[in-house]
């Protein structure tokens, strides 16, 4: 039974390490900080200086594919930031909707976007992003050819993919009746918050430029304030099994995987499950953050192998008189052998039948009576060297209701207790 136990843990332990090693991380790539001549540009949406560019990509192991990000009603998506988040005038909310074009255009490759993995199309070709310092086709250093973007080329980041998607499907953005974004992904209106748990961008899967990486971009974000976000991920990996990747602690399915990384900024603290203050949702951890090992064991003190060195209480490995999980109490126990010896009544009050549990450190006849207060006696037997650890059900249904004194005698001592009878 405790190995049964033991191992069932162990395996509850070892799913989510299969299933997390297929998202492996996230990945928040400062992408570019608008100067004073991006600020300058006359536009409906102007940029303001010190606006930061962020990517957000999904690192999944190879041979692994992003199949959708969403948010549910147990699982938000959500971006924020304590300041509005910039949108090109001319922008998309969807990155693979926009064309490989429109990135020359000024402060277009700034724009506020979601998408996976693409970032725009040109003809039958389409691009997808990738982060930087893994783009060894593009211009780093150069400008793009209107001047704005100093530093950033019109094509860094992102890379030519022969994978063409045709099935992108989103919901939960864009207005049903009329298409239009009043979101922070669209210049209709300025906001500093979307929430939604009625969400969803999908497609039939999505892998990264460079394969063995497998960095997929799933959004673009320019704010001048603090970013932070929730995402949830469905993942599916080379076996063709899907995952979902989710942010909040709320697993409905055996394929859920709470995943705290998806969580921006992430919040430190101990991630190592061999200490006490260890927490899942934990997806950084910093020196100092964990304090004390873990130490299992009984924690009860009327267990007859309490442990008080034990910090994490397992139940299933207290024993007690009469019951040991299926082990040997005097293997778990052996302080209870000696010249002694100890009962138990139970249940107590009790109304039909009675267990009286005899515990003994040597073999010793043993006598039993159960008298009246009266002092009639109700039950009375002698047994001849019974086991260490004895038991006897006693039928105590036809008796009157009322105390009863219990006595039993062995290896030349005596104990005492009291039944109460319904």
């Amino acid at each position: 039974m405790v190995m049964k136990c033991i191992s069932y843990i162990l395996f509850l332990l070892l799913m989510p390490a299969i299933a997390l090693a297929q998202l492996e991380g996230v990945f928040v790539e400062t992408y570019y900080v608008a100067d004073s001549n991006d600020a300058s540009f006359e536009s409906e949406t102007p940029i303001q200086e010190g606006s930061v560019t962020y990517r957000v990509f999904l690192k999944l192991a190879p041979g692994s594919s992003l199949l959708e990000i969403f948010g549910d009603e147990s699982h938000p998506i959500k971006f924020e930031s304590n300041r509005r988040f910039f949108n090109h005038y001319n922008g998309v909310t969807y990155g693979y909707a926009a064309n490989r074009a429109d990135y020359g255009d000024d402060t277009f490759g700034l724009d506020t976007y979601l998408t996976l993995g693409q970032v725009a199309k040109q003809g039958v070709n389409r691009y997808f992003g990738l982060p930087k310092n893994q783009d060894s086709n593009s211009f780093v250093g150069g400008n793009n050819s209107n001047g704005y973007l100093t530093g950033l080329s019109e094509v860094d980041g992102i890379g030519l993919l022969n994978l063409s998607i045709s099935d992108f499907n989103a919901y939960g953005i864009e207005d049903f009746n009329t298409g239009n974004d009043t979101t922070i992904f669209g210049s209709l209106e300025v906001d500093s918050v979307y929430v939604s748990n009625s969400m969803k961008l999908q497609c039939s899967g999505v892998y990264g430029v460079v394969s063995d990486s497998n960095y997929v971009m799933v959004a673009q974000l320019t704010t001048l304030g603090d970013l932070t976000f929730s995402i949830n991920a469905l993942v599916r990996d080379s076996n063709g099994v899907e995952i979902r990747y989710v942010s909040t602690n709320i697993t409905e399915g055996e394929n859920d995987v709470f995943t705290s990384f998806l969580n921006y900024p992430p919040a430190c603290g101990c991630t190592d499950p061999n200490y006490i203050e260890y927490n899942a949702a934990y997806s950084c951890s910093e020196e100092g953050d964990c304090q004390h090992l873990v130490v299992v064991g009984c924690m009860d003190e009327f267990a007859c192998n309490y442990d008080s060195s034990a910090n994490l209480n397992i139940p299933g490995l207290c024993c007690y008189p009469g019951f040991c999980q299926d082990r040997d109490l005097e293997e778990v126990c052996p302080h209870i052998k000696g010249e002694s010896f100890d009962i138990d009544v139970f249940p107590n009050p009790a109304e039909q039948y009675v267990t009286l549990q005899i515990i003994s450190g040597v073999e010793s006849d043993t006598e039993i009576d159960i008298t009246n207060y009266n002092g009639v006696s109700l039950y009375s037997e002698r047994l001849s060297s019974p086991e260490l650890n004895f038991s006897k059900r006693i039928d105590i249904s036809s008796w009157s209701t009322g105390v009863y004194h219990v006595r039993v005698k062995a290896i030349n001592k005596v104990q005492h207790s009291i039944l109460v009878k319904l």
